[in-house]
C-alpha cells in the first residue's frame, strides 16, 4: 500500500503545490525574523535555503531508496548479524557504504531538478543575487527579440558544471559491484 500512496504523490504536479510550499518557505520557524511560531517576519523568502528547500527530499528519493535496500542481498546483512554486527551496525557499516551507487544517483537528480528549475527560483526570490542560471537565461528574451548568440553561449556555460558533476558520480552510477561478495 505504501509504495502506491507514494506513487500516487508523485502524479501531482508541482504547480499546484506552489502556493503550501510558498507558505511554508514564508512561515518557517527561526528563519527570516521569524519567531519559534513561524510569525513576524520572511521566513526563507528570497534566500538560497528557500530555493533549495522543496529539493531536499523527494517521493522519486524516498521510493529509489527503498527499492535499493529492497534488493540489497539478505545473506550481506545475514553474515554481519551471525558476526556480531547489531541492526544499527548493520545499518552504518554494511548498508551505507554500499549505497554509494543510489546516493551518486540521488545527488545528480537533486542537482539537476534544482540547476534546471525555472518557476520555483521566479516566486522565491526577487535580489538579482540570489537568481539562479536559469532566471539569468531568460534576460536573454528582451523586447525587441531574442539575442540568440548571447543566449546559446550562456546556455553551454550553464550546461558545463551538470556535464562535469555526471564525470564525477559517472562511477557511483554503475552498481555492478554490489552483490561481489556473494557465493554460489
Amino acid at each position: 500500500m505504501l509504495p502506491v500512496a507514494l506513487l500516487t504523490t508523485m502524479m501531482v504536479p508541482f504547480e499546484v503545490l506552489i502556493i503550501p510550499v510558498f507558505l511554508l518557505i514564508r512561515f518557517f520557524p527561526l528563519a527570516g525574523g521569524n519567531d519559534l511560531f513561524g510569525q513576524g517576519g520572511t521566513g526563507l523568502i528570497n534566500t538560497l535555503g528557500g530555493v533549495m528547500f522543496p529539493n531536499f527530499v523527494s517521493v522519486f528519493g524516498v521510493f529509489l531508496f527503498r527499492q535499493f535496500y529492497l534488493g540489497f542481498p539478505k545473506e550481506i546483512e545475514e553474515a554481519a548479524i551471525v558476526d556480531g554486527c547489531s541492526r544499527v551496525g548493520v545499518y552504518w557499516r554494511i548498508l551505507i557504504p554500499n549505497s554509494k551507487p543510489v546516493m551518486g544517483t540521488m545527488a545528480l537528480f537533486a542537482f539537476l531538478w534544482s540547476w534546471n528549475d525555472f518557476l520555483w527560483p521566479l516566486v522565491v526570490v526577487k535580489e538579482d543575487s540570489l537568481k539562479t542560471i536559469q532566471l539569468g537565461l531568460s534576460v536573454f528574451d528582451q523586447e525587441q527579440g531574442t539575442a540568440w548568440a548571447e543566449l546559446m553561449a550562456a546556455s553551454v556555460m550553464a550546461v558545463v558544471p551538470v556535464i562535469l558533476l555526471y564525470i564525477f558520480l559517472q562511477r557511483f552510477l554503475v552498481s555492478g559491484g554490489l552483490t561481489s561478495g556473494l557465493k554460489g
